[in-house]
């Protein structure tokens, strides 16, 4: 009987009894297989796949569904099917049989990503049903709650000298740099068990929650340099559909043959996505990119960020209607869902082994509006999330 609360470990091929044991010395749960276990059929995940031996293999979609379960891929003696497969899964460069590895070393495979999954809870009200303003409350029917599930995927290349054997500082002296590929995905939702974005006795009264911006952004600190970052403007807008493309391409110069041949392996991403009556804006810092994610419809939250102006209610957000014989401003009920998308590439340069890279998001501006007294009709406050997410990408060598 498999026991779950080890890590698992399953090895394909043939293995000594000695490599078996120590395993299990280190408390994995060892599971020998005679084919390759399919990822998709699995009720339970590997911490460690291992293969050995030309008679086993994997696709590539078993490659993309075990990485993103953190399963780390070990091969002893790969084929240069396979390597070229690990190559296109991961994009990754791979020359094993060029590096003259001898019998017996593995070959490792991880790609790094950061996952950044925050619950934003707002428990101040612009209205509450005791009919009160600016005040907090512990009724969770009333709060807001937003999930912000922001991944970043890390692709690291040591170029310009063979990183192997050297510290970082000799990595350094040769011309070596190290580029890092961050690219972010995920979006910015609002919870399933939110209060709901009307809060009053009818639709339109009282007090609206509406997110207008997201902003996410890397600012790696000292020790990196950001040499481009994409996107840069839209491709196209019509009728508040604004396309957005990425496509990066770079040649990074890698070495093979135990580090006497250079060879050029092309980093490649491509991505197009569509904000619907947003727009994305780069905010330029000292060391870094943030992608500001911005509300451009009845207003446009980029040009007047602290609402100096009139235009976000006149003629914005509101509309007039009668009702019961008297005219009512409410807030228009077509404005876009609580459902912002993450999207950017950048990337960073440095020419040390390890470096910090921080990252920060934030989420704001909701709505506050009533119909219940002439002297707060027009008016909006915002509240706001911000976190800085730091992570630490070990790039040492020895």
């Amino acid at each position: 009987m498999t026991d779950s609360t080890k890590p698992q470990i399953a090895l394909v091929g043939s293995y000594s009894d000695a490599f078996v044991t120590a395993l299990q010395d280190e408390d994995f749960e060892v599971e020998q297989c005679d084919s390759v276990p399919n990822p998709a059929t699995r009720t339970s995940s590997l911490a460690a796949l291992a293969l050995k031996g030309d008679d086993y293999t994997l696709s590539e979609s078993d490659i993309t569904l075990m990485l993103p379960d953190k399963t780390v891929l070990i091969f002893f003696g790969p084929t240069s099917t396979l390597l070229e497969t690990i190559q296109s899964a991961t994009n990754t460069p791979i020359d094993i049989p060029s590096l003259g590895l001898v019998d017996g070393l593995p070959l490792l495979v991880y790609m790094g990503t950061l996952a950044n999954n925050v619950r934003i809870t707002i428990k101040w009200l612009a209205w509450s049903p005791d009919a009160k303003y600016n005040v907090t409350t512990t009724n969770s029917s009333l709060i807001q709650k937003y999930n912000l599930n922001w991944y970043t995927d890390v692709y690291s290349y040591a170029t310009g000298a063979d990183c192997r054997g050297k510290t970082s500082d000799q990595f350094t002296s040769a011309g070596g740099i190290v580029y890092t590929v961050a690219v972010d995905r995920g979006a910015m939702v609002r919870a399933s068990d939110s209060a709901p974005r009307y809060l009053g006795p009818t639709s339109g009264y009282c007090s609206y929650y509406f997110v207008d911006r997201n902003q996410t952004g890397h600012h790696p600190g000292s020790s990196l340099q950001m040499t481009t970052y994409q996107p840069r403007g839209p491709e196209s807008q019509i009728d508040g559909q604004v396309q957005y493309n990425i496509s990066f391409e770079q040649d990074m110069q890698m070495f093979n043959n135990n580090g006497n041949s250079a060879y050029t392996f092309k980093a490649q991403y491509t991505n197009s996505f569509t904000l619907d009556q947003f727009q994305l804006h780069e905010v330029l810092g000292d060391s870094g990119v943030d992608f500001s994610v911005d509300y451009n419809g009845y207003y446009d939250r980029w040009a007047d960020p602290t609402f100096v102006t009139d235009k976000w209610w006149n003629p914005g957000v509101y509309q007039k209607v009668k009702r019961q014989g008297r005219s009512y401003w409410i807030v228009r009920e077509n404005l876009p869902a609580d459902n912002l998308p993450i999207n950017g590439l950048t990337v960073l340069s440095s020419s040390v082994g390890k470096y910090p890279l921080g990252c920060r998001a934030f989420k704001s501006n909701y709505w506050r509006t009533t119909s219940d007294d002439n002297h707060i009709h027009y008016q909006t406050t915002a509240t706001a999330y911000s976190s800085g997410l730091a992570n630490t990408l070990d790039l040492t060598w020895t």
